[in-house]
């Protein structure tokens, strides 16, 4: 009856997660009443600055955070989530309830492969407050050579900070969006 909690407590620096080339969290089928707070969570493995990353041409596209087939009450908050193909995913062909997204920074999402975004929902009532969705869609404006390609994560026009379809009763509010690859919201 109580609320699953995966986060941290006490003082210092936020746990960091770093999955690689790999996807963080699954919330699959069912699961509900989920609350992912205070971690830094990270597909090091795509991260260019990063000691590990695996190079262009080389990286699959991965999910930070995805809430998946009837999945509901569920929070995230106070979270950065950055470098995967896109950062957060909230879909279903059901309809989500009470999915609220709080104080988190989503940031560098991008994809050599597909769309990407720093948040793409469908089918859901959401809140949306307080976040910053900085620099999604995209890791580089022109590589060399790309011209329009998506080598190395190269901004297009299909790319954003976030990507809503179908959402209803939702509430997006305070929220800063910059950078995008091509539309912020």
């Amino acid at each position: 009856e109580e609320r699953f909690v995966v986060s941290t407590y006490g003082t210092g620096v936020r746990p960091k997660i770093e999955t690689g080339i790999s996807s963080a969290f699954r919330l699959w089928k069912g699961p509900g009443n989920i609350a992912i707070r205070n971690l830094e969570i990270q597909a090091s493995g795509r991260n260019p600055e990063s000691v590990e990353f695996a190079g262009w041409g080389q990286l699959s596209n991965p999910t930070g955070v995805s809430i998946g087939v009837d999945s509901n009450s569920v929070l995230l908050e106070g979270n950065t989530i950055s470098y995967y193909g896109n950062n957060i995913i909230v879909i279903s062909p059901n309809p989500h309830a009470d999915i609220v997204i709080r104080k988190n920074h989503v940031h560098s999402a991008y994809s050599e492969t597909a769309h990407s975004q720093g948040l793409f929902a469908r089918y859901t009532s959401i809140l949306l407050e307080e976040n910053i969705f900085d620099h999604n869609g995209w890791s580089k404006q022109n590589p060399t050579g790309s011209q329009g390609s998506k080598d190395e994560g190269a901004a297009t026009m299909f790319n954003h900070n976030i990507y809503l379809e179908g959402t209803r009763s939702s509430i997006i509010r305070n929220n800063i969006f910059s950078r995008a690859s091509s539309i912020g919201m």
